[in-house]
This record gives structure tokens, sequence and C-alpha cells, in this order.
């Protein structure tokens, strides 16, 4: 179980990176991924 948070941490932090990464592209659209992450 500890390694499974282990994974969903890497994969929220991936996002966010790849999210900061977006918003120069497109602002609404990182926002967007945000709020869906921050539930």
């Amino acid at each position: 179980m500890a390694y499974l948070k282990k994974i969903l941490e890497f994969f929220i932090l991936l996002i966010g990176l790849g999210c900061i990464f977006y918003e120069i592209l497109n602002i609404s659209t990182c926002l967007a991924l945000k709020s869906i992450l921050w539930f």
C-alpha cells in the first residue's frame, strides 16, 4: 500500500510539472487540470 501511494505522488508530480510547461501554451486548460487535480 505504501508503494502505491508513492506511485500516486509521482503521478501527481508528473502532471504538475507537465501543467507548468503547458501553462505557457494554454492557461485555461491548465487551470481546469488543476481544479480536477485538487478535488
